[in-house]
């Protein structure tokens, strides 16, 4: 099974490999990671633990 976090890791690295500016990649970075959990909340079968 695949880790949850690997889609948001593979676009902040394509986007690191692409040089975008430090803020811009900081807001990706943390776009990313909050809609990946707000996904894994929807999908998931029971409550996760906060701050996991």
């Amino acid at each position: 099974m695949a880790s949850p976090s690997d889609p948001p890791s593979s676009i902040t690295a394509v986007f690191h490999y692409l040089r975008c500016s430090r803020t811009d990649f900081a807001v990706m970075f943390a776009a990313l990671w909050l809609i990946s959990d707000i996904g894994i909340a929807f999908i998931s079968p029971y409550a996760a633990a906060a701050f996991s």
